[in-house]
């Protein structure tokens, strides 16, 4: 018997929580994501940069602080109507690579073009400057050293230039970026919180001390992924050597997180607990999904991959021993793309 696709499978969760849409969708889904994965067959996680992005990437440029700026897109479906609302402006999701990679590598590996265009979103992919976020930290553990560069303006121009010339609703501005990634989407919550609805980190926690770096936060809508371990960016918080010897920073730990979340916007502390089914053996994780009680409207959820290391949700366990040794399992139960796409639509600023 085929086993059930990750996409599918967070398509069937969500329809149990009153998130997916009919059956229609979720068969065109399957049947895109098992084509892409068959293309895709045995290639890893190698890094794909050298490749140019698919055909319905467009590259784009925007000027900011004097640095020209790059980036993909991918525009909505149709006459700018959303395939599933059918809003007449559609929704943007704003997707942050992870550190030392770039737009193209995510795009070309990744399941959320695809995801994005069901879904009837505009989809930007930007690049970081030398490949790493500013996303508020001082030490980086790899790659450049991006502190000087101003990524909060830059990505909230980005925003504008999509709003003004591409038709994107500034109501359901979103984002999504995994570690790194993730990190950059957590500042952008914290200090552009009144451009974005919703945010999806992905094995990314945030630095100690938001109540006074992001003291400011308005209530946000987050659905966030964490892997228990992950040794890169731990479940604990703990702090992780760098190449220079140096320590990181300290970091909250995955529960403190989203909980940080769940009192900005109102929610109580104790979320109740859901174990999802063990769709994929194989891999050897779980998933447990957390929800907390949110009455406002502005919700928190948080999925922990039990056994999980620093992957995406929807990506396999590395075929290359040494990637497998640095970055941990995978978990193929659920797809954190299709789950915060799904998450996403829900909510709008």
């Amino acid at each position: 018997m085929r086993k059930i696709s990750a996409v599918l499978m967070s398509l069937l969760i969500l329809s149990t929580i009153g998130c997916a849409g009919g059956n229609a969708e979720a068969q065109s889904i399957r049947e895109r994501i098992a084509e892409r994965r068959a293309q895709q067959d045995g290639r890893g996680l190698r890094n794909r940069r050298d490749q140019r992005p698919p055909a319905q990437a467009e590259p784009g440029e925007l000027v900011h602080n004097g640095l020209t700026r790059t980036y993909f897109y991918q525009a909505a479906p149709g006459p700018g109507r959303s395939a599933q609302s059918g809003a007449a402006k559609p929704p943007l999701i704003l997707a942050l690579h992870g550190g030392t990679l770039d737009a193209g590598s995510w795009w070309q590996r990744g399941e959320l073009p695809q995801v994005a265009r069901e879904a009837g979103a505009i989809l930007v992919a930007p690049n970081a400057v030398g490949g790493n976020w500013n996303d508020g930290r001082t030490i980086f553990t790899s790659g450049s050293d991006p502190t000087k560069i101003d990524d909060v303006g830059f990505l909230s121009a980005l925003i504008d230039e999509m709003v003004a010339k591409r038709g994107a609703d500034p109501q359901r501005v979103y984002l999504i970026g995994p570690s790194n990634g993730g990190n950059m989407t957590w500042r952008m919550a914290c200090e552009r919180g009144d451009k974005i609805a919703a945010i999806a980190p992905v094995i990314s926690t945030m630095l100690a001390g938001p109540e006074t770096y992001c003291a400011a936060a308005r209530p946000m809508p987050v659905i966030a992924f964490f892997g228990t371990e992950d040794q890169l960016m731990r479940y604990d918080g703990a702090s992780v050597p760098t190449r220079d010897g140096r320590q990181s920073e300290p970091r909250l730990a995955a529960p403190a997180t989203t909980d940080f979340w769940a009192r900005v916007n109102g929610c109580g502390l104790e979320p109740s607990r859901a174990d999802l089914p063990d769709v994929e053996p194989a891999d050897a994780t779980r998933v447990a999904r957390y929800a907390y009680d949110c009455r406002k409207g502005a919700e928190v959820v948080r999925y922990d991959v039990i056994g999980g290391g620093h992957l995406m949700p929807g990506t396999p366990t590395p075929r290359i021993e040494a990637l497998a040794n640095l970055l941990g399992r995978g978990n193929q139960d659920i797809s954190a793309e299709a789950l915060a796409v799904a998450f996403f639509l829900k909510h709008s600023g």
